[in-house]
């Protein structure tokens, strides 16, 4: 056995060759992608960053408000959100207990008819009767009531995903030439004493306008507008955990199986280079079945996802080298390796950008 290790080696030594990655070329790299990456991934984690769309709002002029006939009356509007007993993104399911309060001239406009209001994509489990009161000569209506909220959220950036909530607030039964809605952040209160673990409030928003209902797009006399109020707010993940989970250990894996490629081929370690390959292929299998079972169910591929594509390739690649480990020399398994980091930073850099 001694003798047959000895044969391999003079062979290693007589070719004249170096058939192993420089180890300080590897640490190099290893610590030049580690400041690029935390550079890379700060910006999402400090930054609000969605892609979330804005429910459809549409405005019209003064002008057109009196086109429409009648004399409309203003009616403030706002949402208190009490509790929220489920909060759950990645369904894109949350159930909360919410107060809807109206302000407004009775003698104008109905409570019944006012009291009609629906929220888009919600489902009312209770909603109570309308408690009133008189307010500086005007009408105080407050409807308390318990709502599962679908979300239509967008997980194109998941695990580094922001998301905006919205409660949309329409009265089909009433029109623009009957009552005109009004409302500003202030009428939009979360409860302070709300925790949600992962996920921090850090803004929110409140428009008005108009749900637009063509009935034929031929002929603008049958388009049919309804009010609305969208109640937004924008809520950021919190810390580092999801991409320690998600990300750092696909990196991990990927940065370690380079290292087989510091090994000699020819030398003791040859077994080893070979099982640590196929280790890595399998981690990596092993960690997306995993986070697929935690991940959004989606239509079209996320950040995870592409990272798992890309770190599986890469894998692969680093393993057909070993396989081929006579035939490579160290130069060019050096050269590879910074391609294959040059071309992680890349895509790294493509998915965590910018919004378009």
């Amino acid at each position: 056995m001694k003798e047959r290790e000895k044969l391999v080696d003079s062979k290693s030594s007589t070719d004249g060759s170096v058939y192993q990655a420089s180890v300080f070329f590897q640490m190099l790299l290893f610590g030049v992608f580690g400041a690029f990456l935390f550079f890379l991934l700060y910006r999402p984690v400090v930054s609000f960053m969605t892609d979330d769309e804005y429910p459809e709002l549409s405005s019209l002029t003064p002008q057109e408000v009196v086109d429409l006939g009648g004399s409309p009356t203003f009616v403030d509007v706002g949402l208190y959100i009490r509790d929220v007993s489920k909060f759950d993104l990645v369904d894109g399911e949350i159930v909360v207990d919410a107060t809807v309060w109206f302000l407004f001239d009775p003698s104008l406009i109905s409570i019944e008819r006012l009291g009609k209001f629906t929220f888009h994509r919600a489902t009312v489990i209770s909603k109570s009767e309308p408690y009133v009161r008189i307010e500086k000569g005007k009408l105080l209506a407050r409807y308390d009531m318990r709502f599962l909220l679908s979300l239509k959220l967008n997980y194109k950036k998941f695990p580094l995903d922001d998301h905006k909530i919205n409660f949309t607030l329409t009265n089909h039964l009433l029109s623009p030439s009957e009552i005109i809605f009004q409302s500003s952040r202030g009428n939009l209160i979360l409860n302070p004493e709300i925790v949600i673990h992962g996920w921090e409030d850090i803004d929110s928003t409140v428009k008005i306008g108009y749900l637009l209902d063509e009935m034929d797009p031929y002929e603008k006399t049958r388009t049919i507008y309804h009010p609305r109020v969208v109640f937004s707010l924008d809520f950021a993940r919190v810390g580092f955990r999801s991409i320690m989970v998600i990300v750092l250990p696909l990196l991990l894996v990927f940065m370690i199986v380079l290292f087989s490629w510091t090994f000699d081929p020819f030398g003791r370690f040859a077994t080893g280079i070979m099982s640590m390959s196929i280790m890595s292929i399998t981690a990596v299998i092993a960690h997306h079945f995993v986070m697929e079972r935690l991940s959004p169910k989606t239509g079209y591929l996320m950040i995870s996802n592409y990272l798992f594509l890309l770190i599986l390739s890469f894998c692969c690649i680093v393993f057909l080298v070993n396989v081929l480990g006579k035939r490579v020399t160290g130069f060019y398994k050096n050269v590879m390796a910074l391609v294959l980091y040059i071309i992680l930073v890349t895509v790294l850099i493509v998915l965590t950008g910018p919004l378009s």
